[in-house]
């Protein structure tokens, strides 16, 4: 196996503005931005999605994170520098933030590196 693909990463999302869902749950979102951190097992960036105008409204948040309010990116960003403080030896660093163009250019990647991936292990 090609070492490109030893240590794949599926692609992370915070979905904001949902009180809470289970993990591999499917709902229909649009990025708005993403952030790029790092953890205990490397770089790891995370995409921040808001749900679909079908599922609610989410105006507030505002279609890109550089639109979002500074409070709102403030409660964001110590959400993610601490949901793992009470894990043993696990960490996360947010080394910044991207558009959404970016998260857009991102998850494309990610798509590509999956077919890669799976065509890989045929």
């Amino acid at each position: 196996m090609d070492d490109d693909f030893k240590n794949i990463d599926n692609l992370d999302a915070f979905v904001l503005g949902i009180d809470s869902l289970q993990p591999l749950s499917v709902i229909n979102c649009t990025p708005i931005g993403i952030i790029f951190t790092e953890d205990q097992d490397g770089l790891d960036s995370k995409i921040i999605a808001t749900p679909i105008s079908k599922i609610g409204d989410w105006s507030n948040i505002g279609g890109d994170i550089n639109d979002s309010n500074l409070h709102f990116l403030n409660k964001l960003k110590h959400f993610i520098e601490h949901h793992k403080d009470l894990e043993k030896d696990k960490f996360v660093k947010i080394r910044g933030f991207g558009n959404k163009e970016k998260s857009k250019q991102i998850i494309l990647e990610s798509m590509k590196n999956h077919e890669k991936y799976k065509n890989s292990r045929r």
